[in-house]
């Protein structure tokens, strides 16, 4: 759940942006305004169902996957790995190694 809260934001403000983008192209006007204005409809309504879909209903479906497998399954989720890398050291070089 917490992953959906912080990345909510991010899918609203490039979705948005994008649409917002599209705006002259919805009204254009001139040689060719028209099929301009179809195509920045067409985009514009496509992008509101795309992210529409993308807050909605990819993570219920993301659940409903989740809780099918582990009914299937009878496992227990893998443990999520540490955000930072383990760090294994690595033998100095001495001075001798560098003569041959």
């Amino acid at each position: 759940m917490t992953a959906a809260r912080k990345r909510l934001r991010p899918i609203l403000m490039t979705s948005f942006a994008f649409i917002f983008g599209l705006a002259p192209l919805w009204n254009a006007l001139g040689a060719g305004g028209v099929a301009r204005q179809v195509i920045g409809t067409v985009t514009i309504t496509g992008m509101l169902f795309a992210t529409g879909i993308a807050i909605f209903l990819v993570p219920v479906l993301f659940v409903v996957v989740e809780r099918l497998s582990h009914a299937r399954g009878g496992q227990q989720a893998a443990p999520a790995l540490s955000a930072a890398p383990s760090v294994r050291s690595v033998p100095a070089r001495s001075a001798a190694a560098d003569d041959r």
